[in-house]
């Protein structure tokens, strides 16, 4: 099962490299369903998006079963050389074509009974056909009924093949139209108003979206009800079209007051963790995680002390322990093709300054003794 990607931010040394990896948000999560879509062995088979459910999917009610509407097209399959959900259409006689991919779950149920907001994220690795046509596109909408169609859904954004995105309620443009690259991660949080509680109780409703690094908005919705989860694919040329979705997350978020109270001691206040306000290439979140100043553009490196060899030890900076719900956890990796949690790595008493403290940590010798000629070092906050 491949991890969700998130912003990464690398720091070079002579012999080793730092990674700074934050795995998950400023808030703890409840993961009710992921799918890697990793088949093993590989079916590529149209229509069997049902195969091998337990051997991909993860969370608290996996494993889900998906609905296939093929509509005029003739492939919807659970993988794509066993790695990517694929939605494929073909043209029919009139020159249409669409395919349908929904869960047949209705996730209210569940943000209802914590009364928390719904998160649901997932990679795109390509929007396909002949050409960047923008007629070709995949859509991914949340609404009242599974196989809800881009019109007739209560939130959703349209990818089209060309880059371009839009963001609709129903056939409301929300506004926001910033392009999608490849695996860029794609989140929508369905919260009630105010970014709290559930969408779909008596809270009210609002979704914010972002795609990769831009937030395109939180807006205001009517009062959502159901949250079934529908991705497809439209072709309205004579020609092949489809798209490979990655990664799907579908979580409940619980909120995380000391994210607040953190943006709130800026002058002006921090925006949503995903944003960037200091455009210095990390998110709100990630400098949250590691201590470092969100309205500072060279405020960007927690490494406060650099890798020893000698000794296996190096030192990061962070926001307080005993305020945040993150967790950290140190990872090595000889190729960066791989990765292994130092479970025994060790780390010191921090030094705290204010709400920020460093902490000194040392390698156990599952990352080698002596410790190999190239090494990358890996902190994640999740």
């Amino acid at each position: 099962m491949k991890p969700t990607v998130k912003p990464v931010s690398r720091r070079a040394l002579s012999w080793c490299a730092f990674t700074l990896l934050l795995a998950g948000f400023a808030s703890a999560q409840t993961i009710l369903l992921s799918d890697s879509f990793d088949e093993s062995p590989v079916n590529e088979v149209a229509e069997t998006f049902n195969a091998n459910l337990a051997a991909t999917q993860g969370g608290t009610l996996a494993p889900l079963t998906y609905n296939i509407d093929s509509g005029n097209s003739n492939a919807a399959q659970h993988s794509n050389g066993g790695t990517h959900m694929t939605l494929a259409t073909f043209a029919s006689p009139d020159g249409r074509g669409f395919g349908r991919v929904s869960l047949v779950k209705d996730f209210a149920t569940q943000a209802n009974a914590a009364d928390q907001p719904l998160r649901v994220s997932f990679t795109i690795a390509t929007v396909f056909g002949y050409d960047a046509d923008p007629v070709r596109w995949v859509s991914f909408s949340i609404g009242n009924t599974p196989n809800q169609f881009i019109t007739n859904h209560s939130i959703g954004v349209l990818f089209r093949a060309n880059g371009a995105t839009q963001t609709l309620s129903g056939e409301t443009q929300l506004g926001g139209t910033p392009n999608w690259n490849a695996n860029d991660l794609v989140t929508i949080t369905l919260s009630g108003t105010g970014g709290v509680g559930s969408a779909f109780s008596t809270n009210g409703s609002e979704a914010t979206i972002t795609i990769g690094a831009n937030t395109i908005g939180t807006f205001t919705l009517s009062q959502q009800t159901n949250a079934f989860l529908t991705f497809s694919a439209f072709n309205n040329t004579a020609h092949f079209g489809g798209a490979n979705i990655d990664n799907l997350n579908v979580s409940l978020v619980a909120p995380n007051p000391d994210y607040d109270t953190w943006a709130e001691s800026f002058t002006p206040t921090i925006g949503l963790p995903a944003a960037d306000d200091d455009n210095d290439g990390l998110s709100n979140q990630e400098e949250y995680a590691f201590g470092l100043l969100p309205d500072s553009g060279a405020s960007v490196n927690p490494i406060a002390v650099p890798l020893d060899k000698s000794t296996g030890t190096f030192s990061y900076t962070r926001r307080d322990a005993t305020l945040t719900p993150l967790n950290y956890s140190v990872w090595f990796s000889t190729d960066l093709s791989g990765w292994t949690e130092d479970t025994d790595a060790i780390e010191g008493t921090p030094a705290l300054s204010g709400d920020v403290e460093t902490v000194p940590v040392t390698l156990s010798a599952l990352a080698g003794d002596p410790l190999p000629d190239k090494l990358f070092i890996q902190v994640r906050a999740d």
